[in-house]
């Protein structure tokens, strides 16, 4: 077992980590069991915020949102955060903003546009959930 890992993605995604790409190893299975998640379901935290494709700012992140998060993290006893947002390959803005705020917990923070700088969110997402 690893470290005690809180996610931290835009809001509505928090369980593409646990989705992934649909592969099921048996696939006519009446009852399949699913896998365990990297992350599980309390750990993951949605952010307001939404960066498009094309690297444009739609929804700026919500500072006010992320400070409550934070305090979460800290009361949780979390020992490291692995942040994946939408787009954060093509603009990595909010994604170190939220480094800068977590810096404060002393955690290690890993950033999905630093460990899998390319599109396909759930293989950047995991890579980086396995790295924090």
């Amino acid at each position: 077992m690893g470290r005690r890992v809180a996610w931290l993605t835009t809001r509505g995604f928090e369980d593409l980590i646990e989705i992934g790409r649909q592969a099921r190893s048996d696939l006519y299975a009446l009852e399949p069991r699913p896998l365990v998640p990297l992350v599980s379901r309390s750990l993951r935290f949605g952010v307001k915020e939404r960066i498009l494709a094309d690297g444009r700012v739609l929804i700026s992140l919500s500072l006010r949102e992320l400070k409550q998060v934070k305090i979460r993290i800290r009361d949780m006893g979390v020992e490291s955060v692995a942040v994946g947002f939408l787009h954060s390959y093509r603009n990595p803005t909010h994604e170190k903003r939220v480094a800068r705020e977590l810096g404060a917990l002393g955690l290690p923070v890993s950033l999905s546009h630093r460990i899998v700088p390319e599109y396909r969110e759930y293989e950047r997402f995991s890579t980086t959930v396995l790295n924090a």
